[in-house]
C-alpha cells in the first residue's frame, strides 16, 4: 500500500496534497542526510541494501524497505533506477524577504531547466528562489537536475509579482533588449534576478516593475541562449557588479 501511494508522488497533484517528493540515487541520499532533510522512508533494491548509505539512513531513524528490482522500478522516474528511492517531506514554506541574493523563475516549463538553475544559484551563493507559474521544482526531473541544490536553497512559490517587491532589494530582469549586464553601474543592495519562459521570456509586468533590464552580449550568429545558461550568466554577471557580493 505504501508503494502504491508513494509511486503517485511522480505526479504534481499528489505532491501538492502530501507535501512529499521523491529523491533517487545514492549520492542524493547522502546529500539529503548531509543537509538534514526530513527523510520519511527509504526503499532500497535487494542486493544493495547492505551498504554504508543504507546503514547511515537506518542510524538516522529512517524506515527502510527492501524491495525486488521490479517493484522498486514502480517508484522510480528513471530508465535505469539506481537502486534507492527516498521519500522526503517538503520544507515548510515561509514567505519572507530573501536572506541574500535570489532568483525568480517565471513561467518556466522544463523541469530540467528549473533544476539546473537551482543548482547554479546555490553554487553562486544565492539563498532564495521564487517560482511563479512554472513547472514544479519538486518534480523528479527538477530534483535530479538540481543535484543537492534543492536541499540548499529556500523555495518560495508565489502567485503575484507583488510578493517579490522588497524594500531595498534590487529587481533585475533578464531580457535581450536590456543593458549589457557587464556594463551596468556597481551597486550594493541584495538583488533578485528574473528569468522567463523558454520561448517568450519574461512578462511585460516584470519589465515594468524592475529596477533595471539587463542582457547578455551575444554575437549576431546566435539568436538566444537556453534559459538555464542565461540565468547562470546573469547571476554571476550581477554578482560581479555587486559591491561586496
Amino acid at each position: 500500500e505504501k508503494i502504491k501511494i508513494d509511486s503517485k508522488l511522480k505526479e504534481k497533484k499528489y505532491r501538492d496534497i502530501s507535501k512529499e517528493y521523491i529523491v533517487e540515487g545514492f549520492k542524493m541520499a547522502e546529500e539529503a542526510l548531509k543537509y538534514d532533510q526530513n527523510i520519511l522512508r527509504c526503499y532500497v533494491e535487494e542486493g544493495v541494501s547492505s551498504c554504508e548509505t543504507v546503514d547511515k539512513l537506518e542510524k538516522a531513524g529512517v524506515e527502510i524497505y527492501v524491495l525486488p528490482a521490479f517493484v522498486l522500478k514502480k517508484l522510480s522516474d528513471t530508465v535505469t533506477p539506481q537502486g534507492i528511492v527516498l521519500i522526503i517531506k517538503m520544507p515548510e514554506e515561509e514567505k519572507h524577504e530573501p536572506d541574500g541574493n535570489s532568483i525568480l523563475l517565471e513561467n518556466l516549463q522544463d523541469p530540467g531547466n528549473i533544476g539546473t538553475i537551482i543548482r547554479t544559484a546555490v553554487a553562486a551563493g544565492f539563498t532564495d528562489c521564487y517560482i511563479k507559474g512554472s513547472a514544479d521544482c519538486y518534480s523528479p526531473k527538477a530534483v535530479r537536475s538540481s543535484m543537492s541544490g534543492i536541499f540548499c536553497i529556500k523555495m518560495h512559490k508565489i502567485n503575484t509579482l507583488d510578493e517579490i517587491l522588497f524594500k531595498g532589494v534590487n529587481l533585475f530582469c533578464g531580457d535581450m533588449n536590456g543593458e549589457n549586464v557587464y556594463e551596468i553601474e556597481n551597486f550594493s543592495n541584495n538583488f533578485i534576478v528574473a528569468v522567463g519562459n523558454e520561448g517568450n521570456g519574461v512578462s511585460e509586468k516584470i519589465k515594468e516593475i524592475s529596477n533595471k533590464i539587463v542582457s547578455i552580449p551575444m554575437s549576431d550568429n546566435i539568436e538566444s541562449l537556453n534559459v538555464a545558461i542565461s540565468g547562470a550568466l546573469l547571476m554571476y554577471g550581477l554578482k560581479r557588479k555587486q559591491i561586496g557580493g
